[in-house]
């Protein structure tokens, strides 16, 4: 167990975004998905007690007639690990949540939910040391693991699992040196990874992986500066990189928060710089594809960009605390905003959801998953769309443990 703790104090020591259960929250916003990674910053607490909270009047309370949370049947195996640094992706009807670090263990973990059977598995152990600030997208029909820290030191590694073998295999080795803090997507035949942060280096390059042949290829410069902590979304055609932090420094250092970022088109082999935003980025901003365009949301404001137009408008305040940490996902109609951490404690709601053809926010019903403790909320959980609504699971946390329940939003 001590080589466990000199791990988790390392690696959140490396990379901004990933702090111990009841840590304080130092990271100061300048001024959201994820992605992605898909990876969590922190935020200034405002007072000793003060929450701050958005007004948006309009956003009143708008039921759907099937809309529901159900608590998720209990995880087999899960009891006492403790899982950290999740991350979650969608293949088909299962859900894959993978840990880049237990309480119990030496190894990345992974646990498979099928949403049709409302069954739970657990994954073939991972030939992956532990990890946090890494990336898993869903590749065709597996999920690939990718970069990170462990033990303090920035990794290259990564590994991709096919559930129906259930077999793990490593990638071939990347041209990219190691990274975390970085984004993937997946375009259909490869996976796009680019910036990220090594020591106190933003990294502004980026790499495609395909996974048929197991090859790497560098992708042509990017016309931003480096930067960590940052968005990215894929539209069908193009990679849109948004925001970040350019500065490199590590955790409890304020960052420099940017509004600009970049459009990747990988048939071309080229960039495009993006409008910048009216809205500043910050350690833990979400960003979503709504098919047409692609929605941000800081945990304070948030703004839409429509790539045809290359133009940007903000959007309504949200009917929520001002928050780090949570997750966003789009629901095929709506983005969909839950959990957080704000001002020194979990955030006590049960989200929100944002309709971009309305131009108004709804509250969502309260959720199975609060009251369970003291603090009654969650925040680095895992969370996934899914056919019509959300996937959450775990986060922090119970005293000083890790989260093991989940729920499913309907609508």
């Amino acid at each position: 167990m001590a080589a466990v703790a000199v791990f988790l104090a390392g690696a959140w020591a490396l990379l901004p975004g990933f702090a111990e259960p009841g840590a304080e929250r130092r990271r100061a916003p300048a001024e959201s998905g994820a992605t992605g990674g898909p990876h969590a910053g922190l935020l200034a607490r405002p007072g000793p007690r003060a929450v701050v909270r958005a007004v948006s009047h309009a956003a009143k309370r708008r039921s759907r007639p099937r809309e529901r949370w159900r608590r998720l049947p209990d995880t087999p195996g899960a009891g006492n690990q403790g899982y950290s640094n999740l991350e979650a992706v969608r293949i088909g009807h299962r859900v894959i949540v993978m840990a880049g670090a237990a309480y119990r263990g030496t190894k990345v973990r992974g646990l498979a939910f099928d949403l049709r059977a409302r069954r739970w598995s657990r994954l073939a152990r991972s030939p992956l040391r532990w990890r946090a600030a890494q990336t898993v997208v869903a590749a065709g029909r597996g999920a690939i693991v990718w970069g990170g820290a462990s033990n303090a030191e920035p990794i290259v590694e990564g590994a991709r699992y096919d559930p129906g073998s259930e077999r793990w295999s490593r990638l071939a080795l990347s041209p990219l040196r190691p990274r975390g803090s970085h984004t993937a997507v997946w375009t259909g035949r490869r996976m796009l990874i680019w910036g990220g942060a090594a020591g106190r280096k933003a990294l502004a390059d980026g790499a495609a992986y395909d996974p048929r042949s197991d090859r790497w290829e560098r992708i042509a410069p990017a016309p931003i500066r480096g930067r960590q902590l940052h968005t990215a979304v894929w539209t069908g055609r193009r990679m849109l990189i948004w925001g970040g932090d350019v500065s490199g420094r590590s955790m409890g250092e304020d960052g420099r928060y940017a509004s600009d970022g970049g459009s990747y088109d990988p048939a071309a082999n080229r960039w495009t710089p993006i409008a910048p935003s009216p809205v500043r980025s910050n350690g833990s901003a979400s960003a979503v594809w709504t098919g047409r365009s692609m929605i941000v949301w800081t945990g304070v404001e948030g703004a839409e960009y429509d790539p045809a137009a290359d133009r940007w408008r903000r959007i309504p305040p949200a009917p929520l605390q001002r928050q780090t940490n949570h997750t966003a996902v789009w629901s095929g109609d709506e983005m969909v905003v839950w959990g957080g951490f704000c001002c020194g404690i979990h955030v006590r709601f049960d989200g929100a959801a944002y309709d971009p053809r309305r131009g108004a926010w709804r509250s969502l019903p309260r959720s199975p998953l609060t009251g369970l403790h003291p603090l009654a909320g969650r925040d680095r959980h895992a969370a996934v769309s899914i056919p019509g609504g959300m996937f959450v699971w775990g986060g922090c946390c119970r005293g000083s443990r890790y989260l093991e329940d989940g729920a499913l939003y309907e609508h």
